[in-house]
């Protein structure tokens, strides 16, 4: 394979330059008084970090929200107001919160449609580009 854009033949696959340059470590020691410490990471050289692949996008964050929402609002069930009405107070919480409910649904709707129909078209056109070691040219190459 030869760069299209200064012809070298020292060209690479940005997923080979990326499992090379990428590490994931795992550390533990033992320290004053027998006391253990532990670390792990990823740690990657700067031309992987280039050819990093495109990320899914996370709906992480969203859903702890909702979780975090269900469980005040399961909570809120047994409390009652000062005429010992319990709808009035989950009726005011849903009132408050279900712009912040809709907001989390719909970013979790507009991740998941992104991660079925946009990443793997970006994923696969990352697996087949190729980068030139000699003028850092990025180029996609589908054969």
């Amino acid at each position: 394979m030869k760069c299209p854009k200064c012809h070298s033949p020292n060209t690479q696959k940005l997923k080979v330059i990326y499992e090379t340059g990428t590490r994931e470590f795992e550390s533990t020691s033992v320290g004053y008084k027998g006391a253990f410490a532990s670390s792990s990471g990823v740690s990657q050289s700067k031309l992987a970090r280039i050819a990093t692949p495109p990320a899914r996008r996370s709906m992480t964050i969203s859903w702890g929200i909702l979780a975090f929402m269900g469980f005040v609002d399961y909570c809120g069930m047994g409390t009652h107001d000062t005429h010992g009405n319990s709808w009035g107070l989950i009726s005011k919480f849903l009132i408050f919160t279900s712009p912040i409910i809709a907001g989390c649904v719909y970013q979790i709707y507009k991740a998941s449609q992104y991660n079925n129909s946009a990443w793997p078209n970006l994923y696969k056109k990352w697996s087949d580009s190729w980068m030139c070691r000699k003028c850092g040219n990025v180029y996609h190459d589908p054969t």
